[in-house]
């Protein structure tokens, strides 16, 4: 039986120089949107007590950043979809 290796990616909109409620706007309209991409298993906020530091929270969530858990093979699919489609101005992702 073949197993697919499955990868957590962190992407943040924290870096687009957008004030907080923007920002929130942007990633609620990203979230559906990322579940949808072939390969992600799992998209959601990042709860507070998994965050970097130096981070902002509401709602017991982290501004500006989702965690996406996607199979390896697809990564490539996930970066086309956050370059091309999401938006028209960058993402960073890592």
């Amino acid at each position: 039986m073949v197993t697919e290796s499955e990868v957590q990616v962190t992407i943040s909109l924290a870096d687009l120089g957008l004030d907080e409620e923007e920002l929130q706007k942007q990633v609620e309209n990203l979230l559906p949107q990322l579940r949808e991409v072939d390969g992600v298993e799992d998209a959601n906020l990042v709860p507070v007590e998994n965050a970097p530091q130096n981070t902002k929270s509401i709602s017991g969530f982290v501004w500006g950043l989702l965690k996406a858990q996607i199979k390896a093979a697809n990564i490539p699919t996930l970066f086309k979809f956050l370059s091309v489609d999401a938006f028209a101005f960058g993402v960073a992702a890592g």
